[in-house]
C-alpha cells in the first residue's frame, strides 16, 4: 500500500532497480481498490512484478492498522490480518472468499 501522492516517486525509485515495464492500472469495486504495477525481467528471464495499491477512502482503515516488522534488520510495514480480511471482503472474488474462510479458521 502507498499514499497516492507517493506513487510517481515510487515508480522513479523502482526504475532505478530495473523496474521499468509498466502494467495496466486496474480499478475494482467502484474505484475503492486500485492496483498499479511495474515489472522487470531478471537475469534468468523471470518477470518480477511490483504491485502498488494507493490508499483510497474505502481502505484508509487498512492503512491505519498496518503493522511494523523488522526483517533482515530493516523496518517493514505490512498489512495487518484484519486489514487483509477487510480488503478481501471488499474484493469479494471467489478466491478472496476462500482465503477469508481459511484465515478465519486459522484464527480460531
Amino acid at each position: 500500500m502507498i499514499r497516492a501522492e507517493s506513487l510517481e516517486k515510487t515508480y522513479e525509485i523502482a526504475a532505478q532497480y530495473g523496474y521499468n515495464i509498466r502494467g495496466l492500472d486496474m480499478l475494482f469495486k467502484e474505484n475503492a481498490v486500485e492496483i498499479h504495477s511495474v515489472s522487470k525481467i531478471d537475469a534468468d528471464g523471470e518477470v518480477l512484478p511490483l504491485k502498488f495499491l494507493p490508499v483510497t477512502p474505502q481502505i484508509e482503515e487498512v492503512w491505519e492498522t498496518r503493522e511494523n516488522l523488522i526483517w533482515q534488520n530493516k523496518s517493514l510495514w505490512i498489512v495487518s490480518c484484519e486489514g487483509l480480511l477487510k480488503m478481501k471482503k471488499l474484493a469479494g472474488r471467489p478466491q478472496d472468499l476462500a482465503d477469508i474462510e481459511r484465515l478465519e479458521n486459522e484464527e480460531s
